[in-house]
């Protein structure tokens, strides 16, 4: 629906910007103040407003795909009664056009994956560019405000120094199961017949050997690739060391101290080399894209019809 430009100053996660619209605990219903005024939003269930909300988000586009036209967010917009309206800056420039945006007064409502540090939390909460997130946290979202009574250490970490929430993190609460996910060719699993994914590293192998050897594409053509990655040049191949290193019970390659105060240094440990004998396994059979270590995303973009499990550091399928 129209809407008249007016600056609505909220830093939300995407993931929680439906549920600190969605109402009331106490009642059925509640009312949000937005860009539109107020908006009465429904308590529980979908979708969370009756008449349509339009709200702009701003976030880094690795060029990838078209936000627009995602399924997960498409089906967001239907079940909730909420269009997003992207305005989205390309990642590599996302930094200087976030911050011509927050100096140009016309906000968007949303900045999502924007990476804003304490000091410019502090700077843009004090000019009331952002607003405390913690009274709308109390009000319209109870699962995360039982994760921050159950996790007060979180808490701590995303309360800025004048004692305000400015920005909601990504919790990670068991980080060898770490970030990204993997994500799969879903043609190529329908055409393997398989309806249940890999849960062991030995049937990921396996799995990554059909790929490989019974032309899941159908070209005739031994072309498929069955996992490959692209990073930063300066993390290597991080986003497949972060889906698998937990499948051999390590953490981050990092220093951390356990419970019982004993310093670990994981890649000295008996499972990171376990970690790097399978993936050694995977390069010497030629089932990792031996790219991986080097290509750029528009360098792997035209893999993308036949690479299994394409992974990118902002955690979006292709």
């Amino acid at each position: 629906m129209p809407t008249t430009r007016k600056p609505w100053k909220l830093l939300l996660s995407l993931a929680l910007v439906l549920t600190l619209l969605a109402g009331c605990s106490n009642s059925n219903e509640g009312e949000a103040n937005n860009n539109l005024g107020k908006v009465t939003v429904n308590n529980e269930g979908f979708p969370i407003v009756n008449e349509p909300v339009t709200l702009s988000l701003m976030a880094p586009d690795v060029g990838i795909q078209n936000w627009e036209n995602m399924a997960v967010l498409q089906q967001m917009q239907e079940k909730t009664g909420i269009t997003l309206e992207y305005k989205n800056a390309p990642k590599d420039s996302f930094e200087t056009k976030k911050n011509l945006v927050l100096a140009s007064g016309d906000y968007p409502d949303i900045l999502y994956a924007a990476g804003l540090t304490t000091a410019e939390q502090m700077n843009y909460g004090e000019q009331g560019i952002l607003i405390p997130l913690e009274d709308l946290i109390e009000e319209y979202a109870p699962n995360f405000k039982a994760l921050l009574e159950e996790n007060p250490d979180v808490r701590k970490s995303i309360t800025a120094p004048d004692g305000h929430i400015y920005s909601l993190p990504v919790v990670e609460l068991s980080q060898h199961w770490y970030r990204n996910p993997m994500w799969y060719n879903g043609d190529f699993l329908k055409a393997l017949n398989i309806d249940k994914l890999p849960e062991t590293t030995e049937e990921l192998y396996i799995y990554l050997k059909r790929v490989k050897e019974e032309d899941p594409n159908g070209n005739g053509i031994a072309d498929e690739i069955p996992i490959s990655s692209v990073t930063t040049p300066a993390a290597n191949l991080r986003d497949i060391r972060t889906w698998l290193l937990g499948a051999f019970g390590i953490y981050e390659e990092e220093i951390y101290v356990d419970d019982a105060d004993k310093v670990h240094y994981t890649p000295l440990e008996e499972g990171y080399k376990e970690y790097l004998t399978y993936m050694n396994r995977l390069w010497s059979e030629d089932l990792l894209d031996h790219e991986s270590f080097s290509q750029t995303a528009e360098q792997k973009r035209p893999k993308h019809r036949t690479i299994k499990s394409p992974s990118f550091r902002t955690g979006m399928p292709t």
